[in-house]
């Protein structure tokens, strides 16, 4: 896939979003999202057990900014 067309569908999909806005409920939202961060953070914590030790304190990373993910070491 090239850029052009990953550019096109970034657009159609922002497009859906913003047709979908005033009939998303948010809070059901933010639950949603929530519960997929916590899978993302399951999956960080078992790939961090089988490359570092166990003990490391591991989640997901997130930030509005890159510099914010660059902080995660």
């Amino acid at each position: 896939m090239n850029k052009e067309q990953v550019d096109q569908i970034l657009k159609y999909t922002k497009n859906q979003i913003i047709q979908l806005e005033d009939n998303i409920d948010k809070v059901l939202l933010k639950n949603t999202l929530e519960n997929l961060r916590s899978g993302l953070e399951y999956i960080a914590k078992d790939v961090s057990d089988i490359v570092n030790s166990p003990e490391k304190k591991v989640f997901f990373p997130y930030g509005q900014r890159l510099n914010h993910f660059k902080t995660f070491n």
